[in-house]
C-alpha cells in the first residue's frame, strides 16, 4: 500500500504505449489501492491514470508544487475527489466559460457548486448568485435591491407555511 507519489502536480507526463501527447498533472490522490493522477488532456478535459501507466516528460518547476512531504502524501481521497467532480470544481469543461455578461467563470467556484453542496431552494440559490456576480452594466446596488425583494417574498412564503 504505497502513498509515495512518483509525480508532482504540474509535471508533464505521457501515457505509456498509448499516446505521445504531453499531459499535465493537475491533481493526485491515493484511492486505497494505488496512486491516481488526474491529468489535463484536451481543453480542460480531465482523465485519471494510475501511476504505472505514466512516464515523466518534464518535471514541474513551479515553487508552489506540493512536494512529497508527509502532510502532502494524500492530497485528495476518493470521496473528496468524487464530491469535487460532482460540484463541477475539478471538471472545468463547462464552468470555464459563461454565457452573458456575468463573471462567474473567472472564479474557481461557480454559484451552482454552492447550490448543489448546500441543497439550496430556488430563493436561497438566487440570493447566492446575486451576491457572487458582478455585471458590467448593472450597478451593484441593483443586486442588493433584488436580494431584498427576493428575501421579502421568501419571508412571505414562510409566514404562509406557518399559518397553514
Amino acid at each position: 500500500m504505497s502513498q509515495d507519489f512518483k509525480f508532482n502536480i504540474g509535471d508533464i507526463v505521457k501515457v505509456k504505449d498509448v499516446c505521445s501527447e504531453k499531459l499535465r498533472i493537475s491533481f493526485r490522490f491515493y484511492n486505497g489501492i494505488e496512486n491516481i493522477y488526474v491529468v489535463e488532456v484536451e481543453e480542460d478535459v480531465n482523465h485519471c491514470f494510475v501511476e504505472h501507466d505514466l512516464e515523466l516528460v518534464t518535471p514541474s518547476k513551479s515553487p508552489y508544487v506540493p512536494q512529497d512531504i508527509p502532510e502532502n502524501k494524500r492530497l485528495l481521497d476518493v470521496e473528496t475527489y468524487n464530491a469535487l467532480m460532482r460540484l463541477g470544481i475539478l471538471d472545468t469543461s463547462v464552468r470555464a466559460y459563461n454565457r452573458g455578461k456575468s463573471d462567474y467563470s473567472k472564479h474557481i467556484i461557480q454559484p451552482w457548486s454552492i447550490w448543489i453542496d448546500y441543497n439550496l431552494n430556488a430563493f436561497d440559490a438566487d440570493i447566492v448568485k446575486r451576491v457572487l456576480r458582478e455585471k458590467e452594466d448593472d450597478p451593484r446596488r441593483l443586486d442588493y435591491e433584488k436580494i431584498i425583494h427576493i428575501c421579502k417574498e421568501r419571508i412571505r412564503q414562510i409566514d404562509c407555511e406557518e399559518n397553514v
